[in-house]
């Protein structure tokens, strides 16, 4: 799937955003991995019951970001989701 982009000004405001259904148990770990990466991602879980999170990065990261997504996928079990109908704004 390809992700979602916005932004205001400039290439670096621009973010890529993507939605995952990960394991509830593994949120957490989801988590820890992305801060560990300082700047890289950030996480935020949009329905904690089906366990769908919303990964964003900023645009100038996305090959790092993609990367490390990539390989989480096969690690702790992420499936990519479209964007879901009813997306809280931040």
């Amino acid at each position: 799937m390809t992700p979602s982009s916005f932004g205001t000004k400039g290439a670096e405001c621009l973010w890529k955003l993507r939605w995952f259904v990960i394991a509830r148990e593994r949120i957490g770990d989801l988590r820890c991995i992305l801060e560990a990466y300082d700047g890289l991602a950030m996480l935020r879980t949009l329905d904690p019951h089906q366990a769908l999170v919303e990964v964003g990065y900023p645009a100038l990261r996305a090959r790092d970001a993609e990367e490390l997504l990539k390989a989480l996928e096969h690690e702790i079990g992420l499936v990519e989701t479209g964007c879901p109908p009813q997306r809280p704004e931040l």
